[in-house]
């Protein structure tokens, strides 16, 4: 699996600017500021600027964050799968990796769900670096990204890199793993009405997770007798098929799970 185009070497400069300082709104001078600047290192001039911060900034680069997953990993034995194309991104200034582990159940013989790592990082401060976990399902020839995290580490750019925090977040994430095979099968047995419904849309619309657009084809979808778990599967199909905006996409996940995770509690 080729992760160069993620774990491209960068490079950290020292830089002292001059940041206008204000009375009343005017400027009346300048005062140096030191900051930091994050560059994409290669042979190209100009550099390709990644991102500017103040020096309590601690600079942690991609290819630390995804070779030390990788490694606590394998060395769990675990192998990857694969990559969810649709989840995976970059810009280089920011970026998502989710992989496919070889660690899965199954409800019946065509609903399989793998688990799933992902990993974040950033260079212009758009992301916490870290990881979390959820569960990753095959929907026709597209993967669809469901479930709850069930392990999380995210910190922002002012901690240091712990590798024995990361190892132990993907322990835990690989032993509850299994859990999640019992809260699928109590959402199957949990039978929802239409003000059930009507409530999870209600409380998504105040809160503009969701837009009366999607509102309506989501319940367009929606069969005369429901379960949570055939809820969550509309809602996953909608999510992966038709929504768009990733961002949207993953709010609206986590919003309804969390409704639906509630019922069976």
């Amino acid at each position: 699996m080729n992760l160069d185009y993620l774990t491209f070497p960068v490079i950290e400069v020292d830089l002292e600017v001059a940041m206008p300082t204000e009375d009343k709104g005017l400027v009346i001078g300048f005062e140096l500021t030191g900051l930091k600047a994050i560059y994409r290192e290669n042979n190209l001039e100009p550099k390709e600027w990644l991102g500017y911060h103040t020096n309590d900034y601690k600079l942690i680069t991609n290819k630390e964050v995804i070779e030390s997953s990788l490694e606590i990993i394998e060395d769990m034995g675990l192998k990857i799968k694969g990559q969810d194309q649709r989840l995976t991104w970059t810009n280089d200034r920011s970026m998502h990796l989710a992989l496919v582990l070889d660690q899965s159940f199954k409800l019946d013989q065509n609903d399989e769900h793998d688990l799933m790592l992902n990993i974040y990082n950033s260079y212009d401060g758009s992301l916490s670096y870290g990881i979390d976990f959820g569960t990753f399902r095959l929907i026709c020839s597209n993967g669809a990204h469901i479930g709850t995290k069930i392990a999380n580490y995210r910190k922002k750019h002012f901690n240091e890199f712990k590798v024995e925090v990361l190892r132990k977040q993907i322990t835990i994430a690989v032993e509850r793993f299994p859990e999640l095979k019992q809260i699928y099968e109590n959402l199957q047995e949990t039978n929802l009405t239409p003000k059930d419904i009507d409530k999870i849309f209600e409380t998504a619309l105040k809160r503009n997770i969701i837009g009366k657009k999607d509102t309506e084809d989501i319940l367009n979808l929606m069969p005369p007798k429901l379960n949570a778990y055939v809820v969550m599967n509309i809602f996953t199909y909608y999510l992966t098929h038709v929504m768009q905006s990733h961002q949207r996409a993953t709010s609206m996940n986590q919003f309804v799970m969390s409704h639906l995770y509630d019922k069976v509690k």
